[in-house]
């Protein structure tokens, strides 16, 4: 989702339009106490949110009042790097609705019941930092807003089938290029049932905002200008002002695919529990946001990650056509100051760059992104080594570098 919503503010921006006005029981919320007196800049709270709105019914006063968030994230925006850092919330987070720690729940909970205000409370008293504003867009914006573009090209990496009656979304595609029209983009960016859970579909989204980034790109765009605007206007809520929004916006809409910077929470699904939790893992959850929020880089802990003296490990996968020997592939990841530990040939989507130890430099990114044109196109994400989100390894490596069918000339296809 984080991709998503960075998506839709840059169509947004693009049209110039601008809208008004380990955490159990026994255990106290996540704090960042202690960490080095470094404030964000501007940390943004956007949510995706299933609204009470009817399709073809009466339209609700508040189309927002009690529903829940669907996906969370925090955003910040780095501007010495010219990055932004995503950090993707999982619904089900295990957290404490009151400062009195009486009631818990999951965390998506909190909006049903305050709303946009409730959540970012929640959050900023769990985790012990602060959240500037808040942008809440209504899930139906996907589907109008892919349909009001004509549809978009994307690639599946997989095998993707699930029938939800209840929500009216039906999900069939084969591994492979496809053109999708807004519905079935829906079900895509909200596919959550494989072994991969949230980290997979968090992928599959940057995939579409990829996607997105291309098609608003077109010229013929502002020919549509007025249709485009009233489209989308009613599927946005924010307590951003004008001048906020549009330097927020603007902001991201000069933010290329690679230079956006994901991460998840790390943590594990509860066990023996009636209700199925995220349980956060406090110290990697504090390494993680301090790196994605206060952009800093706290020591690994005694025993774990890579050495300061020695190269950090770096496992990679690649595409049969890529027309690269692995030799090839190793040299220059060597002569990068990495050590290459494992290959894999494996036909994935996103060309991708994941950090497990938390210890990787901007340097060290941008030497690997200036490795070439197929490297370039490499987005980074951070996935704890140790967090139950870590689908895509091919050893006990340090990183791991995904050189993804992105980076290859496609030709579409429809399921």
């Amino acid at each position: 989702m984080a991709g998503i919503l960075a998506a839709m503010l840059i169509f947004l921006y693009g049209l110039r339009l601008f809208l008004p006005a380990d955490l159990r029981p026994n255990m106290g919320p996540l704090s960042l106490d202690g960490l080095p007196g470094v404030v964000p800049d501007y940390v943004v709270l956007l949510m995706g949110v299933d609204s009470n709105r009817q399709a073809g019914g009466a339209k609700p006063a508040n189309p927002y009042t009690g529903s829940r968030t669907d996906t969370m994230f925090l955003v910040r925006s780095v501007p010495q790097q010219r990055t932004l850092n995503v950090v993707s919330l999982p619904r089900d987070t295990k957290i404490y609705l009151n400062a009195e720690q009486t009631r818990i729940a999951k965390l998506n909970a909190a909006h049903s019941i305050g709303g946009p205000e409730q959540t970012q409370a929640v959050l900023q008293r769990s985790f012990g930092i602060p959240i500037h504003r808040y942008i809440a867009v209504d899930f139906q914006a996907i589907n109008a807003m892919v349909d009001a573009l004509g549809g978009v090209d994307v690639y599946v990496e997989k095998r993707m089938h699930y029938n939800d009656f209840t929500a009216k979304l039906f999900i069939n595609f084969e591994k492979g290029w496809h053109h999708l029209d807004g519905k079935q983009a829906e079900g895509f960016v909200r596919f959550r049932h494989d072994a991969y859970g949230d980290i997979g579909r968090i992928r599959r989204q940057q995939i579409f905002v990829d996607a997105m980034k291309q098609k608003l790109a077109d010229p013929s765009l502002l020919l549509r200008l007025p249709q485009l605007v009233q489209t989308m206007e009613p599927y946005i809520h924010t307590n951003m002002n004008f001048s906020e929004l549009l330097s927020f916006a603007g902001y991201i809409k000069g933010i290329e695919s690679q230079q956006i910077r994901f991460a998840t929470l790390p943590g594990h699904t509860s066990e023996g529990e009636a209700s199925s939790y995220w349980i956060v893992n406090p110290q990697e959850s504090k390494a993680l946001l301090t790196r994605m929020l206060f952009n800093q880089i706290l020591p690994p802990a005694e025993g774990e990650g890579t050495q300061p003296a020695v190269l950090p490990t770096i496992g990679v996968f690649y595409p049969p056509e890529m027309g690269i020997e692995q030799s090839q592939l190793e040299q220059q990841l060597s002569q990068a100051g990495f050590s290459p530990v494992c290959f894999r040939e494996k036909r994935l989507g996103l060309s991708q760059l994941v950090d497990h130890s938390l210890q990787l430099t901007d340097g060290q990114i941008q030497r690997i992104q200036g490795l070439g044109s197929y490297f370039a196109k490499t987005r980074v994400s951070f996935v704890a080594r140790n967090s139950a989100m870590n689908p895509f390894t091919c050893g006990n490596e340090d990183i791991t570098l995904i050189l993804g069918q992105d980076a290859f000339p496609h030709q579409s296809t429809t399921p």
